[in-house]
């Protein structure tokens, strides 16, 4: 007796199981953090899984408490490594912002990213990065000073 109801029990689990949407983490690859944005910028990464309904992107102000956040785009199509948005960086003043890519599914939470300190520069001087020592730099040997004897020469005066 205990055998068959453990089989339909199995069963039962293994169509659950396999009934279950399947939830993909959103990835953006472009832009980074830190990284200065002009003109027009491709937002790039992979937005996929069985049960998307659709996803926002959008920015704010780096520094904004109240949290608003300005509409980019919006689709439905799931995306692998490609394109998810256009963001025209001309139409916004220079300053720090933050970007947002949030997909939405049929059920349950919406996953999001954010991308925090991307520095758009299309009307003041870009920073510039202080590139990070590599790893042969670091390992080099210091440099240390060998002392050499100072020489006096004596030349006589005629």
């Amino acid at each position: 007796m205990i055998k068959p109801f453990l089989s339909i029990f199995c069963l039962i689990n293994l169509i659950l199981a396999s009934a279950a949407p399947v939830f993909q983490q959103p990835e953006v690859t472009s832009p980074r953090p830190g990284d200065v944005l002009q003109g027009v910028v491709e937002i790039q990464g992979t937005i996929s899984g069985e049960d998307v309904k659709g996803y926002d992107v959008a920015f704010a102000y780096a520094d904004d408490t109240a949290d608003a956040w300005f509409l980019i785009a919006s689709g439905e199509e799931q995306v692998d490594k490609g394109v998810i948005a256009t963001w025209d960086t001309a139409t916004i003043a220079d300053d720090t912002y933050r970007l947002r890519v949030q997909v939405f599914y049929r059920e349950g939470d919406p996953d999001t990213v954010i991308i925090n300190n991307l520095r758009i520069r299309n009307y003041s001087p870009a920073e510039t990065r202080t590139p990070e020592p590599t790893l042969e730099e670091l390992a080099a040997p210091a440099l240390t000073g060998t002392p050499i004897p100072a020489t006096q020469t004596v030349v006589p005066l005629a």
